[in-house]
């Protein structure tokens, strides 16, 4: 188990509550499931941080009903895998609301082609992201708002943690140069449950290192 405490819960949300300036006006759809912490963290710690609200669909809850449920409640942001951005792309319903601002996207990788045909099809913009368990959901999220994205990155770290690309010997690597994605900060876990070789391996020099590898540009975009 990843050992987590309720200071790194709150360090998420708010860094992400801040980053896509929710207010008291926000309301989020939660349809991703709450023993994962991207449902916890995004859609129901963030907006519940800045006094917005989020509406927790019931564990049947089937996509077919997507765009009436955000329709009914008024949502204006949600939270998704990649994989349900293709099926609503597949489904013949039509987006009926006026109320959803952007959708967060991580977990899977988002294609450019499922990108560009959502955004064209319902008119919403999506904000790609990065993060894992271990850094309590997002590290990294594209620019807010949607015309300051750099579509095709991850974006850039929230200011809840540092991210950086490490090589094999811990060294920082200069951009456009690919190594191990690191991450340190107030969302980052403290180490894994009762796995001292583990943690020697994951935990160095007050770095997580994630296992991915990626590269980032002069202006900081992973």
């Amino acid at each position: 188990g990843v050992i987590l405490s309720h200071l790194n819960l709150l360090a998420d949300a708010k860094a992400i509550s801040e980053w896509f300036q929710f207010s008291t006006e926000t309301r989020t759809l939660c349809i991703l499931p709450l023993f994962h912490n991207n449902g916890q963290i995004t859609t129901l710690l963030a907006p519940l941080f800045s006094g917005g609200s989020t509406v927790v669909v019931e564990g049947n809850f089937s996509l077919m009903v997507f765009w009436s449920i955000v329709e009914s409640y008024k949502a204006n942001w949600t939270s998704v895998m990649a994989s349900i951005l293709s099926i609503l792309l597949s489904l013949k319903t039509k987006r009926k609301d006026k109320t959803l601002k952007g959708i967060l996207c991580g977990g899977q990788i988002l294609t450019r082609s499922v990108q560009n045909e959502f955004e064209r099809k319902f008119k919403v913009p999506i904000y790609e992201g990065y993060g894992l368990t271990e850094t309590t959901s997002f590290s990294c999220i594209n620019d807010y708002p949607h015309e300051k994205r750099n579509i095709g990155s991850i974006g850039k770290s929230l200011p809840t943690n540092e991210m950086a690309i490490l090589d094999a010997t811990g060294k920082e690597l200069g951009p456009h140069i690919e190594g191990e994605i690191c991450i340190r900060g107030y969302n980052v876990a403290c180490g894994y449950l009762g796995s001292p070789e583990k943690n020697k391996k994951a935990f160095v020099n007050g770095w997580f290192h994630s296992g991915d590898y990626g590269k980032k540009d002069e202006e900081g975009y992973f």
